[in-house]
């Protein structure tokens, strides 16, 4: 009679500890999540434009394609209009998570002083989904859905193995992504791997459905009108290793819809060499970041001398 007491208690206990445990690594897998130092960006980000006495005149946003390739640096220098790059990694996963950001990183007076935007994304030429609801800015699943963000295993393995965490930082002065010490496995001598170049150029790149951008367009159109009154926006579909094929009517339609929502189009063109290009085939490296600032620069230019 004991023995099947105990049994008993055994066979409650086992699935009571089970979710206990479950419960424990949730929490733990969360508030140790690895967020490949986006944390570390933002903070340097609020840091650099808290202590510069600068005025922001224009900015960069969109995702990591515009994190890598467009330097607010070189940006401001030719063309004597400060800007500062305000990018996140996957549009910080979602316009929520990213609008939120934006409004923290500049003040509403500040906000009033931008002229320009260049929003660089490549939601034009990559399919939805473009939001995840799910997860923060750090790309972590949000607690309340009760899953880990990587299972016990997959953790484990990566302690013993001593796995290298992939690591971005960003410069205080102006937001741009620092190459230093970031593996370009395209193009860097020291780091090229084959299936990853194999894998970059083997990808493509066309316009997505346009009635799908639209509504994206119209969430940040929204955004730019309450927050950045005072500010002209160019919607940048930006340079690839791929040719983005793009027919004359389809160009007009996305024009109308840009005009529509009172932003400009500029285009890219290709980078048809993968030496431009770091560890994908829409992130450039230092040198593929040069040209494309460089195209936008002269685009600048021309756009200050129409506004004027």
């Amino acid at each position: 009679m004991q023995l099947m007491v105990k049994d008993k208690i055994l066979y409650l206990l086992l699935p009571i500890s089970l979710v206990i445990f479950y419960f424990c690594y949730v929490v733990y897998d969360h508030f140790y999540f690895d967020d490949h130092g986006v944390r570390e960006i933002i903070e340097t980000r609020n840091l650099g434009i808290k202590t510069s006495s600068d005025q922001i005149d224009g900015i960069i946003i969109g995702g990591s394609n515009a994190l890598w390739g467009i330097s607010a640096k070189n940006l401001s220098k030719d063309s004597s209009i400060n800007f500062y790059n305000l990018a996140m990694h996957s549009n910080g996963v979602n316009y929520k998570n990213y609008f939120e950001y934006i409004k923290s990183s500049l003040t509403p007076n500040q906000a009033l002083e931008v002229k320009y935007i260049f929003w660089s994304t490549i939601q034009s030429i990559h399919e939805p989904p473009w939001n995840d609801f799910d997860r923060d800015i750090f790309g972590r699943l949000r607690l309340s859905k009760l899953i880990p963000n990587q299972s016990v295993l997959s953790y484990l393995y990566k302690r013993f193995t001593r796995q290298e965490s992939v690591f971005y930082e960003v410069d205080k002065n102006y937001g741009d992504f620092i190459f230093d010490n970031f593996k370009c496995t395209l193009s860097d001598s020291r780091y090229i791997n084959s299936s990853d170049i194999n894998l970059a150029q083997s990808g493509s790149y066309k316009l997505v459905n346009l009635q799908k951008l639209e509504l994206q367009l119209k969430v940040y159109q929204e955004f730019f009108q309450s927050y950045f009154p005072n500010a002209a926006v160019i919607f940048v579909i930006p340079s690839t290793l791929h040719e983005i094929n793009l027919s004359l009517f389809e160009k007009k339609e996305l024009v109308n819809i840009l005009n529509a929502f009172n932003m400009k189009l500029h285009i890219q063109s290709q980078l048809n060499d993968i030496k431009y290009f770091c560890e994908s085939d829409h992130h450039p490296n230092e040198l593929g970041r040069n040209l494309r600032t460089r195209d936008l620069t002269k685009f600048m230019k021309i756009l200050a001398e129409e506004l004027n």
